[in-house]
């Protein structure tokens, strides 16, 4: 199942923002991802790929072989971390967004205090 949202040309930048904006739990890079599951980037992008995690992607230019932006999906990160036992505690990743501590503490039914311990 494809997963990932492409958008392609200049005038689809403003709509990829407004995409990234209405993600529920927030949105965060490829890099951000690696921190949060405890995994390489290639192993975000192979999550990608496979649509286990939403991903939005944004090109430049029409026909270019790489994104120039891509955005992925901070629920669907910690869900697989929480079913797959890869979910990095926020300290330990050095993730420091709200968002990400709280979709943590969503999935995990816990909240900051239990996280810290």
């Amino acid at each position: 199942m494809e997963r990932v949202t492409r958008f392609e040309g200049m005038e689809a930048r403003q709509a990829y923002f407004r995409a990234v904006e209405a993600v529920e739990g927030g949105t965060c890079s490829p890099g951000g991802a690696a921190a949060i599951l405890r995994i390489t980037r290639q192993g975000v992008w192979k999550l990608i790929s496979t649509g286990r995690v939403r991903a939005w992607e944004f090109y430049e230019g029409r026909g270019k072989v790489l994104p120039e932006m891509v955005d992925v999906s901070v629920r669907d990160l910690v869900e697989h971390g929480v079913r797959t036992g890869r979910l990095a505690k926020p300290e330990d990743a050095g993730i420091s967004g709200k968002w990400v501590r709280s979709e943590i503490e969503r999935a995990l039914g816990v909240d900051s205090e239990q996280l810290a311990r």
